[in-house]
């Protein structure tokens, strides 16, 4: 019968883990760390979020044969994504990762914490050692962007966006160029799918 059982003991990444996923080959484990305070006593959003920049783990598992009670998962490398890196998503052949950064968007404009960029981390991931390199951060004006998903090929990404600050669109989906060559980069296309206000996730079917 199906079922679900621990594998291993659990693996301590950086504060505060909001979303991850195993690379393509199902060999690492990647953690986007956001670091929010959920200490005692915190009751403002200023207090909440973070000052400094979130970070992406990469957890290398044991291999699939081998019983739970042995397993040893390891943190191989971390890299420092930017500030509240929301969701990450990572290229179909496991080499590109990017994670969604809120900044921050998400204050009141008169809050001096408050950013009209959000951005995202390009970084590179080594399918063997899973070491993982930051490229750049790329800015971007949006409220809140929430997830990202890259095409089949990998040469293209796509990004929600959950508000602007122009009337329209109210929400929307960027679509972003990934270059590869000579240095990978990512490049804004200036296109945008109109949405209602609030879209979160997105998924490409392959």
């Amino acid at each position: 019968t199906l079922q679900l059982i621990p594998w291993g003991k659990p693996v301590k990444v950086a504060k505060d883990p909001f979303t991850g996923q195993f690379t393509p080959d199902g060999r690492f484990f990647l953690s986007s760390n956001w670091g929010r305070n959920f200490g005692a006593g915190i009751k403002t959003l200023a207090q909440r979020l973070p000052t400094t920049r979130g970070t992406v783990s990469v957890i290398q598992l044991a291999a699939t044969n081998t019983p739970a009670d042995r397993a040893r998962h390891r943190v191989v490398s971390t890299a420092i994504a930017d500030n509240s890196p929301e969701s990450l998503a990572i290229s179909p052949d496991g080499s590109k990762v990017v994670t969604v950064n809120m900044r921050g968007t998400l204050f009141p404009p008169n809050s001096p914490r408050f950013t009209r960029q959000a951005s995202l981390s390009l970084m590179t991931l080594d399918s063997i050692s899973g070491k993982l390199t930051k490229i750049d951060d790329y800015p971007f004006e949006g409220i809140l962007p929430e997830g990202a998903a890259f095409d089949a090929s990998g040469n293209g990404l796509a990004v929600a966006v959950y508000d602007y600050f122009t009337p329209k669109p109210e929400g929307g989906i960027e679509f972003w160029q990934v270059i590869h060559q000579p240095k990978p980069k990512l490049q804004r296309t200036g296109y945008i799918m109109d949405i209602d206000r609030g879209v979160h996730q997105v998924l490409v079917a392959r």
